[in-house]
């Protein structure tokens, strides 16, 4: 979860301080606006994920079938029962052939209008035969720009694929 946070969490850093210092240097009161303005939409995405915490539901779907060392794809829902929206969701996925132990990890960024539902997906193979369980490890709920996170305890189901 730290590599998807670092990239945003700079980028978001950076523009701060850019926008600090044209207010500093040039004495301008829109950099200023713009800044107190980031830090308050980051800081009401975050409360909105907050109120959302415990209002969401995640589920993998996967094709009951699929051939021997061909991809298929694998959907994940994210349903919200709130009222609010969810900005970001990452969904840690894990895809495990519970014949070989082969098992690759993955994640995927959605989001979810309020008192809706939403659908990503995501591209699994495996080179052996078997039966292939993907689950939703954890789902986290974030601000609008992906800095900090909020671990969810959503209900989470999985799907099965021979």
């Amino acid at each position: 979860m730290r590599k998807e946070i670092i990239k945003p969490a700079m980028i978001f850093a950076v523009l701060e301080i850019f926008l600090l210092l044209v207010f500093v240097l040039q004495n301008s009161a829109f950099a200023l606006f713009c800044a107190a303005f980031f830090l308050f939409l980051s800081a009401a995405s975050f409360g909105t994920a907050f109120a959302v915490k415990n209002k969401i539901s995640a589920k993998a779907v996967l094709p009951p079938t699929a051939e021997k060392g061909r991809e298929v794809t694998g959907k994940i829902v994210l349903e919200n029962k709130s009222v609010f929206p969810v900005f970001r969701a990452i969904c840690k996925i894990s895809v495990k052939n519970n014949l070989t132990g082969e098992e690759n990890r993955m994640n995927i960024a959605l989001s979810a209008p309020p008192k809706g539902r939403t659908e990503g997906e995501f591209c699994l193979s495996s080179k052996f035969c078997g039966y292939v369980t993907a689950k939703i490890e954890r789902v986290f709920l974030t601000d609008i720009f992906g800095i900090f996170p909020l671990g969810d305890k959503c209900q989470l189901t999985f799907g099965k694929c021979f």
